[in-house]
């Protein structure tokens, strides 16, 4: 396991603090953009990066039969104790998924911790797994001085991504839309 994943396994009890919020923040925003997904045939959902499994939860109280996998045992764990089906994988290693397998891949508020590379095998893993739609949920890709502050503690790709991001996912992800859904993060949609 890489840096990024040791680190996300440290702190993943602190991450399980802020679940609620997170369900209920990420709910707030699904309810209001569902529509942008447009299609009616979504059954099921796998999100990479699941973390403590807030948005795959949304999803899944929507009625979607949602699988979660994480690098970081410890999230994956977190996950479960969630009621979420979650699995531990690693993008750079390719993930143990048919291609075109899930209906939609889901991926919230991890490109941006990512270095360069790994956030272009998200990106491609999520393309070759997808059968019709990726949704990452992700900052906008300008500075915000809170976000620099808590990104410059987190270690991340942050920095990176603004400056690389929005041309990394462009060139990765086929017919992308961009829609801002809050003051901070957009949806990033590949159909």
């Amino acid at each position: 396991m890489d840096q990024h994943g040791k680190l996300f396994n440290r702190i993943a009890p602190y991450y399980q603090w802020f679940f609620k919020y997170q369900v209920w923040r990420y709910k707030k925003i699904v309810d209001q953009n569902l529509h942008l997904l447009n299609d009616k045939n979504i059954n099921t959902v796998l999100d990479i990066g699941c973390g403590t499994g807030a948005f795959g939860y949304v999803f899944k109280q929507k009625g979607y039969q949602v699988k979660g996998i994480d690098v970081a045992p410890e999230m994956v764990k977190k996950g479960k104790n969630n009621n979420l089906y979650c699995e531990t994988g690693d993008i750079s290693n390719g993930l143990d998924c048919e291609d075109n397998s899930y209906d939609m891949v889901i991926s919230a508020m991890v490109a941006h911790g990512l270095s360069e590379d790994k956030r272009i095998d998200l990106f491609k893993e999520a393309k070759r797994i997808a059968d019709k739609i990726v949704l990452i949920q992700d900052y906008k890709f300008e500075r915000n001085i809170f976000v620099d502050i808590i990104e410059k503690l987190e270690g991340g790709g942050y920095f990176n991504y603004i400056k690389t991001g929005k041309t990394q996912i462009q060139s990765n992800l086929d017919d992308l839309i961009i829609e801002d859904v809050s003051r901070h993060l957009n949806w990033y949609i590949s159909k």
